[in-house]
């Protein structure tokens, strides 16, 4: 049954449901005549089917089968999120897994929680017939998959320490700049000045690379930012990250949580190192 359902990757619609020949015969329901289904898909695969039937040979609106589709993605990225708490059970320290579980509650939970209540709404607009009402709710829910799904590419790409062991510094934030930002339509930039080599300790590239990455996260989950920079200055005897975005910015003094700035300075403590923000 499993195998039948994931060679389904294309919509299935009819209004004889006992003759539609690709359905599995588990999902010919009896009683029913019109059956409009569609797969589920997540990270490239299919893992899933979605059916609606109808009692009458009565066949789908537009409306029906776009609002089935958005559901069908809705479903998707709580697949992802799935996916995203087995890697955090997995993650190399309990300091990263407790860091990444409550970057999860605060931003993929409460956006697939948003997205449950604009399907919830385009539902009824459509059993009421409300065309406009359903075309605002399918567009807010689109906007709201599109940002669950960037957060949680954000932290499934936090989940690879071992890029960073193996490529340095640099490349790793380029390598994240593709895999997040950039895909996120924001123009990204790693600026390097150094003296000679970028060569540093394994435990201070570590630290280094997650303070960027907290800092880019703000960038991109509240900043509303569209261009970031970071850059990478390494002398005989000091060194300094900077990261600089186009955002609408915050009042340090005003902020309680949620930024991640007490763990920021925590890790720049450990290095002996100085936090500066200006916004």
């Amino acid at each position: 049954f499993r195998e039948q359902i994931e060679e389904l990757d294309t919509p299935l619609v009819s209004t004889d449901l006992a003759s539609l020949a690709q359905l599995p015969p588990q999902l010919r329901l009896e009683g029913f005549q019109s059956y409009l289904g569609v797969p589920l898909r997540a990270g490239g695969h299919s893992h899933g089917w979605v059916s609606y039937y109808r009692a009458s040979a009565r066949g789908f609106g537009l409306d029906e089968s776009s609002l089935l589709v958005a559901l069908a993605e809705q479903v998707g990225v709580i697949v992802e999120n799935h996916r995203l708490r087995e890697r955090i059970e997995a993650a190399v320290t309990l300091e990263e897994r407790g860091r990444l579980a409550r970057d999860l509650h605060d931003s993929v939970t409460q956006s697939v929680y948003s997205l449950s209540l604009f399907a919830r709404s385009g539902r009824d607009a459509a059993e009421e017939g409300d065309a406009e009402r359903l075309a605002d709710s399918l567009t807010r829910l689109e906007a709201n998959s599109l940002q669950a799904l960037r957060e949680m590419r954000l932290l499934l790409y936090e989940l690879r320490p071992e890029a960073l062991e193996q490529e340095g510094l640099i490349r790793t934030l380029e390598r994240r700049f593709d895999a997040v930002e950039r895909r996120a339509g924001m123009v990204a930039t790693v600026v390097r000045e150094a003296e000679g080599d970028l060569e540093l300790p394994q435990t201070l590239e570590r630290e280094l690379y997650y303070l960027a990455s907290e800092a880019l996260n703000n960038a991109l989950k509240h900043a509303r930012a569209t261009a970031v920079t970071v850059s990478v200055r390494a002398g005989a005897s000091r060194m300094r990250l900077e990261i600089a975005d186009d955002g609408c910015g915050f009042d340090p003094q005003q902020v309680t949580g949620g930024y991640g700035l007490g763990d920021m300075r925590e890790r720049m403590e450990r290095l002996g190192g100085q936090l500066e923000i200006s916004s």
